[in-house]
């Protein structure tokens, strides 16, 4: 059971690592303009309230 424990605890921790890196990216290619240069309207804030759910 500890085994599972541990295999499901890295597995929410990959997840919640790979959201914070996607946001990120979201976040920077939207301040750079990236995302205007390619039609994409989203520019968001870098804030709690957008985080959280892309990381949990």
């Amino acid at each position: 059971m500890q085994q599972l424990s541990r295999k499901l605890t890295l597995v929410f921790a990959a997840g919640a690592l790979g959201g914070l890196a996607n946001s990120l990216a979201v976040w920077l290619f939207g301040v750079l303009g990236i995302t205007a240069a390619l039609g994409v309207k989203i520019a968001p804030d870098l804030t709690p309230d957008w985080l959280y759910p892309r990381i949990v």
